[in-house]
């Protein structure tokens, strides 16, 4: 009996004489035949799994993975603001048109990325199945290999004492030696089955290892990267839109208060001047109606003040609302 890389339980174990005993090492065909099923399960799991790493699924994913990343890079050149600048109005602008131009590829390149996510769950999955399979054949091909181990000792031994025996006898040992031979040789190929099954087995972990790490990153960039870049970029626009419609209040406050203080100083004059001309009719007449439209002039002036304010006002409410979604 062969060591195994685990010790083999008793079960197992009778399962090997049973094998064993089933093999005539005397018939060629039964030679052929042996461990011909289990070889043939380790082959056909060979092919499965040329299939599976055949896919391009996590190719395609690392390509799609350093699309995205190269957008994000080409994002950060447009000119996202930086230091003081990110203070200034409209410092935001170039920046976020990039990213409205850039933001369709973005999304249609997550959706294939959460596509590539699940068919890469979807290949461990098989590969796992694979994996366990691929241990049930190594383990059945490991019992043949013990039984035939133990038949080619047994048919030495019977062998060197037929070879002190008559003619016949050693006539017959010579023949057992061949069997001895052939059956030497279909173990060695099976040892050579047993030795590639056990690569498949790292190959496969090696496998299921990439696909969960290509995995995890998709659903960090899904679940963290991309929604935080869209939430920091949100942010940045409506604070750029917040600081523009400040300035235009703050420039058209000032407009205003230029204005207001014209006509202030216009009623002002028109005052003093109907106070030093209280005889004249005529010129009392004309002065009422200057007096009149430049008080007009001043309401109109303070409620397009008071409708700019409330729109700037609702244009910030706005924008906070947009900023929290």
């Amino acid at each position: 009996m062969v060591k195994d890389f685990r010790p083999f339980s008793v079960d197992e174990q009778k399962e090997i004489a049973q094998i064993a005993s089933g093999l005539n090492i005397d018939e060629p065909n039964s030679i052929i035949r042996f461990a011909s099923g289990a070889q043939n399960s380790i082959s056909d799991i060979s092919n499965r799994l040329l299939r599976r790493m055949n896919t391009d699924t996590a190719e395609r994913s690392a390509d799609i993975i350093n699309e995205l990343l190269k957008i994000f890079d080409e994002l950060v050149d447009a000119g996202a603001p930086k230091g003081l600048a990110r203070f200034l109005p409209g410092s935001f602008s170039r920046y976020e048109k990039r990213f409205d131009d850039m933001q369709n590829a973005i999304y249609s390149l997550a959706g294939e990325l959460d596509i590539m996510r699940i068919e890469l769950l979807k290949d461990n999955a098989i590969m796992e199945k694979l994996y366990i399979e691929n241990l049930s054949e190594l383990r059945r091909l490991e019992k043949y290999i013990a039984a035939g181990e133990a038949v080619i000792d047994y048919s030495k031994k019977e062998a060197t004492q037929e070879k002190s025996g008559d003619i016949m006898a050693q006539n017959k040992a010579a023949e057992r030696q061949i069997a001895i031979s052939r059956l030497e040789k279909r173990l060695h190929n099976l040892r050579l089955s047993r030795t590639m099954a056990m690569q498949m087995a790292v190959q496969m972990g090696i496998l299921k290892d990439n696909n969960t790490k290509i995995a995890e990153k998709i659903n960090i960039i899904l679940t963290q990267t991309l929604p935080l870049w869209q939430r920091q970029t949100a942010l940045a626009s409506g604070l750029d839109k917040q600081k523009t419609a400040l300035e235009s209040q703050r420039k058209a406050n000032i407009t205003a208060m230029e204005q207001m203080k014209q006509k202030t100083e216009e009623i002002n004059l028109l005052a003093k001047s109907m106070q030093e001309n209280k005889g004249d009719a005529a010129f009392m007449e004309e002065a009422n109606i200057k007096l009149k439209q430049a008080v007009e002039d001043a309401a109109k002036i303070q409620e397009s003040l008071r409708e700019s304010t409330k729109k700037t006002s609702d244009d910030i409410d706005s924008i906070n609302r947009d900023m929290r979604i």
